[in-house]
């Protein structure tokens, strides 16, 4: 979207004050301490206060905007400044002359540099300065370095990642094809979880193919962390299941925490079905629950289990 029109939206969001030279904004609004909010382009919606600076003081944007008229809902750019840290935090960057600009200052493990505001909050200092610049961030979203220097928090420097640069940010990828590649972040159940879902399931769709309703991504392997897509094969549930089994995963009858019977109930179960008993007939007349004799009638739980 052209700058113009930018512009042009914006004017019409605020109402000029003769009195006090504020310009009071009529648009949407936040909460008690955050002023008017402005859709800068479709589903990015920033501080009107930061869009102001953005169109008419057309300098990069470095600490929080501070209005000297006390209005918290003026955005004329004459009545702004920065908060004092924002000379505090400059003083820890080393402005290069290939535009990147060093920080001097604490980092955490990974080399990223840290920095903390006037009221305690400790915040990462190129993420705080992107967002200070007018970018929103979304939740969950990481950032990388376009000039290749971890060290550099220049916001124009500081692009928002995309889905594969992250998902390679929890895995070793300089081990072999032959090797597991096993998850570093988020596990559930023994699973890497990525964007909401399984990781195993992004790597597959991400460098192999869709894919398909009702289909399971397995491993040759058996290992759940692993996100090696040359390790992966598509399946059923009942190929997933028989699978589990085959390789002696599948926890079996009272070994099983979640298991209800004993393996003697099961036995007597199957037995009955195989003798041709009616399900209604066992769970009347034995005091077993209808899920109990489903599940092994349709083979769902001790389908192993022979009689």
């Amino acid at each position: 979207m052209k700058n113009e029109d930018v512009l042009t939206r914006f004017n019409e969001k605020y109402q000029v004050d003769s009195k006090t030279g504020c310009w009071i904004w009529t648009g949407t609004t936040g909460g008690p301490d955050t002023g008017g909010l402005f859709s800068w382009t479709f589903g990015n919606r920033i501080s009107a206060r930061v869009a102001a600076w953005r169109l008419f003081k057309k300098t990069p944007l470095m600490g929080k905007i501070i209005t000297t008229c006390g209005q918290l809902l003026c955005v004329c750019p004459d009545h702004f400044r920065t908060t004092e840290e924002n000379e505090r935090l400059f003083d820890k960057i080393d402005k290069q002359e290939n535009g990147c600009w060093i920080w001097i200052g604490a980092t955490d493990p990974t080399g990223a540099g840290k920095f903390i505001l006037d009221g305690g909050k400790m915040i990462s200092v190129h993420i705080y300065l992107l967002e200070q610049s007018g970018v929103e961030i979304p939740q969950g979203v990481f950032t990388k370095h376009s000039c290749g220097n971890s060290s550099c928090v220049n916001p124009e420097h500081t692009v928002l990642a995309d889905a594969e640069y992250r998902f390679w940010q929890f895995v070793d990828r300089d081990l072999p094809e032959d090797e597991c590649w096993n998850w570093k972040g988020e596990l559930r159940r023994g699973y890497g979880r990525f964007n909401g879902a399984g990781a195993h399931r992004f790597a597959y769709e991400k460098f192999i193919g869709p894919i398909p309703d009702g289909m399971f991504v397995c491993h040759t392997c058996d290992n759940r962390k692993c996100v090696n897509f040359h390790h992966f094969f598509l399946g059923t549930n009942e190929d997933n299941q028989a699978d589990k089994v085959k390789k002696g995963r599948q926890a079996k009858g009272d070994k099983n925490g979640f298991a209800k019977l004993s393996e003697d109930q099961a036995r007597e179960i199957k037995t009955l079905l195989k003798e041709g008993w009616k399900a209604i007939d066992i769970i009347r007349q034995k005091g077993y629950t209808r899920n109990e004799v489903y599940m092994i009638s349709t083979g769902n739980t001790w389908a192993w289990l022979e009689v």
